[in-house]
């Protein structure tokens, strides 16, 4: 009796190891009464052609004699083989229909004659009901041969890849399987399969390559992965990627066809990641396969242009893996797509995609007039034009003078966007003269353009005042300057001004001279007098041609201070600063000493000419008499009650400005000009230290009458004396007993943001750091501000900027005692890991400021060594954080 089999899908899978797509069709089969033996499933199992036959549509169909179906098989071209090799016969056994080997009815006869006691029950029904000869007669062995030529064989190629249908094709397919022909001839024909839509036609390639030697996961996998469903696909991708890491040539590029041939049909999203990711792990590989590569990053971009928005992000990743394993070919591939395609926001992220990989010396010219070509499309708003921008100044002055080029020809937004980008790099990079003078050029061209907001943010950039930009070029820049600021009001974009043109040095006296003649009375003057005095204490080089700038500078003050529109605040200010210098003899100091005396008449200009003669007394040249003399008019206004004052508000160009109404510039003006005189008369080196220390002392009897509301003063005029307490505190020609002097005064009101910032200043100072007293209150300090930013419930970014600030400036000193004891060691030890642990924390808070102030800290010899490697692992954490 023959063994057949009648069991589930388990079994026929498991303990047959048959393939999910076979059980299915044995299950089918049964559902028609028709049944295999053990023999014929076990022979399926290895035998592919075998496996075929029992696969083929006609079996289900039920229409036509079931041996009738059988000879018709047998007699095609792809199971005529299986014909000589596998003789098959259709028996009936109890009600079932029954497919067996010829040789197991034989094997059955030869069992029943060697009984002596008769047949067993039931072997009557065991009837074939047609012989293997039956079956087999209409294919001889020598027909199989001739069906085969080299003209078939090319037929049958053509029918694989082109057949009308899938069925025409899989047939072809499966005759070509057991062609006599060069099997690596055969295997590319198969591996080529793999790669097709048709999944009825990959999964015939998958066994006819398990006939060639591939092993059996593998190809089970690719079965699975054409044949399954949506969870079977993604498991048969994590098999194929883990299973022929490391196979030979056969099974690579088995799974590579394979995984390729499923993108170009998947719809779901997951298993389309799945695949690439796939691919991206099998990149390494793909060293000796530059065709098969090019392949993948073709179809790899055909899914970006379906998909980027949930692709974007794996696709990039498949590309940066496949830029490791084939250096400089990913950036020209890359390139070439995206110089072809139309659709903008795919040639965006091919671009960013390229200029991330290794990009050869031969193609950077192509890559970076691509790149400037594609920022010209890009709204100016669009972050993903900032690492093209940034690729285009990575470049260098190539890729710098690209981006020049855009500029004159593109509206006011790119311009802003492309000019922030060219003044980083003028910041961070070593740039020639030559293009440093072009960048300037190019922003001095925008600033006469007026447009509002270009202008406001040119004002601010490094890039207006390069050191190699000449003379006429920088009196030009000045003009530009000074005529593009009377659109603005805000005094911030004034002070920018005023920063620019300092930067610009003596070569722009000329024109802030002529401002000051002419507009005087108007915004640019006042600036160009700031900018005249600032200008004049930064000199370094006393040449000849800047000494002659200096005096007359000074001759035309000197002139304009005796009209009637020249008694202005500025003007005396600037005539004190160019004093200053010590460029000039006693006699011309005297004649300026003596005009701001004399503009001292308790008129409004009284705050400019005591700030004048502050500066004054930061020349070498003055005399005590003269040093007590400026203090004593600076105190005597200091000293006085001031009057009440009302605030207003009025909103200037869109913001709220403040200001003082009544008349009463006394809060504005005269003390923080008083102030600043004072101090200048504090710090100069010709005050002997007696005098130095009662102004000090009288100063901090001032600043705890204002705390305390003892004496009117504004919250801005005691935050500026804070700020001078803390600067006089910071500076070395004074005593460390007047040094701890202002610590324990400050120390008073510890919970005020200035104060602290001032008390940092003093116990980081240099003066300071041999003083054994700072070392507590260093600690103190830092104690004080941890507990405070540790009860704010919700601290404004502003007032933590400061905060951190404070114990990062804390922190410099190094050490919090010195007490040379193993627990105060401890101590100190864990509060510094404490601030660093503080300011780390605002680091990855994005804290501004936060990541200069570690990396200061990290180069901080008087750290301790293990906080410092703590401070460098952080620093380093964040790094790869933000590049990741």
């Amino acid at each position: 009796m023959l063994e057949i089999v009648l069991k589930d899908r388990d079994y026929l899978m498991n303990t047959l190891g048959l393939s999910r797509r076979l059980a299915m069709r044995v299950g089918s089969l049964m559902g028609k009464r028709i049944a295999c033996t053990a023999a014929v499933l076990e022979t399926a199992r290895e035998d592919e052609g075998l496996a075929s036959l029992l696969l083929a549509n006609e079996l289900r169909r039920g229409d036509e004699n079931l041996q009738e179906v059988i000879a018709k098989l047998l007699k095609q071209p792809e199971h005529q083989g299986l014909a000589a090799s596998q003789p098959l016969v259709v028996t009936a056994q109890d009600d079932w229909e029954v497919i067996a080997l010829q040789e197991e009815l034989d094997a059955e006869e030869g069992f029943l004659h060697a009984e002596e006691t008769g047949t067993q029950p039931g072997s009557k029904s065991l009837v074939p009901r047609t012989s293997s000869s039956t079956l087999t007669s209409a294919i001889a062995a020598e027909e199989v041969n001739a069906a085969f030529s080299d003209e078939q064989i090319a037929e049958l190629q053509v029918t694989i890849f082109a057949g009308a249908s899938s069925s025409e094709r899989v047939s072809a397919l499966r005759r070509l399987t057991f062609a006599p022909m060069d099997n690596n001839r055969r295997s590319a024909i198969l591996i080529q399969a793999l790669a097709e839509e048709d999944a009825a036609l990959r999964a015939a390639a998958a066994n006819g390559l398990h006939a060639l030697g591939l092993r059996g996961d593998v190809t089970e996998a690719i079965r699975l992965l054409a044949e399954g469903n949506s969870n079977e696909r993604r498991y048969a991708c994590g098999r194929l990627g883990s299973g022929v890491k490391g196979g030979d040539e056969l099974e690579i590029r088995a799974a590579v066809m394979a995984l390729l041939g499923m993108l170009r049909v998947e719809e779901d999203t997951e298993v389309i990641e799945d695949i690439i990711r796939v691919l991206a792990e099998l990149a390494p590989q793909m060293k000796n396969f530059p065709a098969l590569a090019k392949e993948i990053m073709r179809l790899l971009i055909e899914q970006i242009v379906g998909d980027l928005q949930h692709l974007g992000s794996t696709v990039r990743f498949a590309f940066t893996r496949f830029d490791r394993a084939l250096p400089g070919q990913v950036a020209t591939y890359l390139l070439e797509e995206a110089n072809h395609t139309e659709v903008l926001p795919v040639r965006v992220f091919l671009l960013n995609v390229a200029v991330a990989c290794e990009v050869p010396g031969e193609i950077r010219p192509g890559m970076r007039r691509a790149v400037a070509d594609c920022l010209l499309k890009l709204s100016a708003e669009s972050s993903d034009g900032y690492p093209l921008a940034n690729y285009l100044v990575g470049e260098g002055e190539p890729g710098i003078r690209e981006l020049l080029s855009l500029i004159p020809n593109t509206d006011v937004a790119h311009q802003r966007f492309f000019i922030r980008i060219l003044d980083n790099a003028f910041r961070y990079q070593q740039l020639s003269d030559e293009v440093s003078i072009e960048l300037s050029r190019q922003a001095l061209a925008l600033i006469r353009s007026g447009a509002r907001l270009l202008c406001a943010d040119i004002f601010d950039m490094r890039l207006t005042t390069p050191e190699a930009l000449p003379g006429e070029l920088r009196i030009e820049m000045a003009e530009a300057l000074l005529n593009g600021m009377r659109q603005f009001a805000l005094p911030q974009i004034h002070e920018k001004v005023e920063n620019a043109l300092v930067r610009l040095g003596p070569a722009s006296f000329p024109p802030l001279l002529q401002a000051v003649k002419e507009d005087l009375a108007n915004t640019e003057g006042e600036v160009a007098c700031r900018a005249l005095g600032r200008i004049a204490l930064a000199v370094e080089q006393e040449d000849a041609e800047t000494i002659a700038h200096l005096r007359s500078a000074l001759r035309v003050l000197q002139e304009i201070s005796f009209s009637p529109q020249g008694a202005h605040r500025e003007v005396f200010l600037a005539m004190g600063c160019l004093c200053a210098t010590g460029l000039f003899d006693e006699e011309v100091t005297g004649v300026i000493r003596r005009n701001l005396l004399n503009r001292l008449s308790g008129s409004v200009g009284d705050a400019g000419a005591i700030e004048g003669l502050g500066w004054l007394a930061v020349s070498p040249l003055e005399s005590v008499d003269n040093l007590k003399m400026i203090a004593g008019l600076a105190w005597s206004h200091l000293e006085k009650d001031t009057p009440d004052a009302e605030i207003n508000a009025e909103i200037l160009d869109g913001e709220e400005i403040f200001t003082i109404a009544g008349g009463f510039d006394v809060y504005s003006d005269l003390i923080p000009a008083c102030l600043n005189a004072m101090v200048h008369v504090i710090l100069s080196p010709n005050l002997p230290q007696a005098m130095q220390a009662e102004w000090i002392r009288k100063l901090l009897t001032r600043w705890q009458e204002a705390t305390a509301f003892k004496a009117q003063w504004s919250p801005g005029n005691v935050a500026q004396l804070t700020r001078i307490l803390g600067l006089v505190g910071e500076s070395h020609p004074i005593t460390p007993e007047l040094r701890i002097e202002i610590v324990h005064t400050l120390a008073q009101r510890m919970s005020n943001l200035p104060v602290l910032e001032a008390l940092a200043g003093v116990v980081a100072a240099e003066g300071s750091m041999e003083d054994p007293e700072m070392d507590r209150l260093a600690a103190a300090l830092a104690r004080r501000v941890l507990d405070i930013m540790g009860k704010e419930d919700r601290l404004t970014l502003e007032d933590r900027e400061i905060y951190l600030k404070v114990l990062a400036r804390v922190l410099e000193r190094g050490r919090f005692t010195v007490k040379d004891d193993a627990r105060s060691r401890q101590d100190a030890t864990r509060l510094m890991r404490r601030v660093v642990d503080e300011i780390s924390l605002g680091l990855r808070d994005n804290v501004p400021g936060t990541l200069l102030h570690l990396t200061s800290l990290r180069d901080n010899e008087r750290l301790p060594e293990e906080l410092r490697e703590f401070i460098a692992r952080e620093v380093q954490d964040y790094t790869a954080l933000v590049r990741g």
